[in-house]
């Protein structure tokens, strides 16, 4: 495909859904390494399908996710019981610590809790992700199908990226995959709790579903205003509770 702006992303681009499909598989087949792929499984929806082409498709792969501390506990319990290769690869630094040394909470420009704790997975290998360009405006500016990261030289295959999400759904559903019971509770995606790139609403809302994690998250912002003390640097923030407040409004 070329390098333009494409408003209908879906399979029919290639000549309908089971063509679609086709090509991913070949897609996935044409750029196998030696080693295999460095499969990124988040749990989700995209990664269900993304597993199950892998499996068709014949190649090798080894999966892993990323423990970054604050995965909604379906969604691990998704991997675990239904995903028993993915491997569970945890980062060298804790949520805690980087928020710490950055004195300030991950925001959508501030973005350094995925850098830190999630995209160093798979560096040097040739990864495949369940990536997809209709997600968001982000990505399909940004994201292509076939990915290779300057810094690094690590290769990335985005086989689902032209797919749309009822295309995902409708194979979900013909194939009989199981899927994360998040969906079910009305959730769009999986992710991390409190997630700076969800609608406040939705971390509003996991904020009364997971309090457990509200309560780790006003720890660490206490933690890092005391931080903050010690540098002795400037804050309006009284303790850990209005730091989240603010956060969650952010």
């Amino acid at each position: 495909m070329g390098g333009g702006i494409i408003k209908a992303y879906n399979l029919d681009l290639f000549g309908g859904y089971e063509k679609g499909i086709e090509r991913s598989i070949k897609v996935i087949k044409m750029y196998e390494p030696p080693e295999g792929y460095y499969f990124g499984d988040s749990g989700g929806k995209d990664s269900e399908v993304l597993r199950d082409l892998l499996i068709k498709s014949s190649v090798k792969y080894d999966a892993w996710h990323n423990v970054t501390g604050l995965g909604k506990p379906e969604q691990i319990r998704h991997i675990k019981e239904y995903h028993s290769e993915t491997k569970f690869e945890f980062p060298e630094k804790k949520l805690r610590e980087i928020v710490i040394e950055n004195i300030y909470p991950p925001t959508r420009i501030a973005r350094y809790c995925c850098r830190e704790l999630k995209e160093h997975g798979g560096e040097g290998r040739f990864k495949v992700m369940g990536i997809r360009a209709k997600e968001s405006n982000s990505r399909q500016k940004n994201r292509k199908e076939v990915e290779v990261c300057y810094k690094d030289q690590t290769k990335t295959l985005n086989p689902l990226y032209y797919w749309s999400e009822n295309d995902i759904w409708r194979y979900i559903s013909e194939s009989n995959l199981k899927y994360c019971s998040l969906y079910d509770k009305g959730y769009n995606r999986v992710g991390c709790i409190f997630c700076p790139m969800k609608p406040n609403r939705l971390r509003k809302r996991e904020a009364i579903e997971y309090p457990k994690f509200k309560e780790r998250m006003v720890r660490i912002f206490d933690l890092m205003l005391e931080e903050r003390k010690k540098r002795e640097l400037e804050t309006s923030w009284k303790n850990g509770e209005k730091v989240f407040e603010w956060w969650l409004n952010g």
